[in-house]
């Protein structure tokens, strides 16, 4: 399901994702060190995720995905926006 909701992100975009609630690592990466790694802006962090959930929260009506999931990672964002 995770491969729907990502659906129509740029590499990029899907990558700061991950990077953020930590999927596939041991831990979820700051904003920091995301703006860091991919050597952009803290800002520029935050407008890609908010954006990526906005398209993660289309895939998941147009595909009938469980909304839930996608409410959690949100959820977990809020708490740095």
């Amino acid at each position: 399901n995770l491969k729907l909701m990502f659906d129509g992100l740029e590499m990029r975009n899907r990558r700061i994702i991950m990077q953020r609630f930590g999927i596939g690592l041991v831990r979820p990466m700051k904003p920091i060190e995301i703006a860091n790694r991919e050597k952009i802006s803290k800002a520029r962090v935050s407008q890609i995720i908010r954006y990526s959930l906005d398209v993660m929260k289309d895939n998941s009506i147009k595909y009938n995905i469980d909304s839930n999931m996608l409410y959690e990672l949100i959820d977990r964002c809020k708490e740095v926006f």
